[in-house]
């Protein structure tokens, strides 16, 4: 009995973390608006204005769509999210 216990509150456990996990990830489309070859950073904004940067300047140019993963840190404000991954968006 005590192990059944133990297993069902491990599986609500784990269901409830990755189910809050989940949400922390959301896709994103950004745009390109400043390079600066020189420190290899790319400038990139939201179409709400919110601005993001990271580093890998090579491969992009001024107004190019990129789609990227983003987290959120668990908080409510979408200025402290955090790029996870980019890739070039047609």
């Amino acid at each position: 009995m005590y192990k059944t216990l133990v297993m069902i509150f491990c599986f609500l456990f784990i269901v409830l973390f990755i189910g809050y996990c989940v949400n922390c990830f959301y896709p994103q489309i950004l745009t390109v608006t400043e390079i600066d070859y020189i420190n290899d950073v790319v400038y990139i904004k939201t179409s709400e204005g919110f601005m993001y940067s990271f580093k890998g300047a090579s491969d992009w140019r001024i107004e190019d769509k990129i789609a990227a993963i983003m987290f959120n840190k668990f908080s409510q404000d979408i200025k402290d999210d955090l790029i996870i991954k980019v890739k070039y968006c047609r």
